[in-house]
């Protein structure tokens, strides 16, 4: 049989419109909220450290993406 694979799950917000679009961060069982991975607009530091609140409504800047990290709180049963 074979090990139980463990990684991180992401969620890409694609902007393809000519102006700035709201997008929901989804809200599921255990989930902490979202970090910010990768950011094209440029407008974004490369050290943030802020985890954003699931439901909370991010901007989207014109013709770019935004990729956002998972981040669950650790379950008494270490997993």
């Amino acid at each position: 049989m074979g090990e139980r694979v463990v990684d991180d799950s992401f969620y890409v917000l694609f902007n393809a419109h000519h102006e700035q679009l709201p997008f929901v961060l989804p809200s599921l069982e255990g989930l902490d909220g979202w970090a910010k991975v990768l950011d094209t607009s440029g407008l974004v530091p490369h050290n943030e450290s802020r985890v954003y609140r699931p439901l909370e409504t991010l901007l989207v800047y014109a013709r770019s993406l935004m990729i956002m990290r998972l981040v669950i709180s650790c379950e008494p049963n270490g997993r």
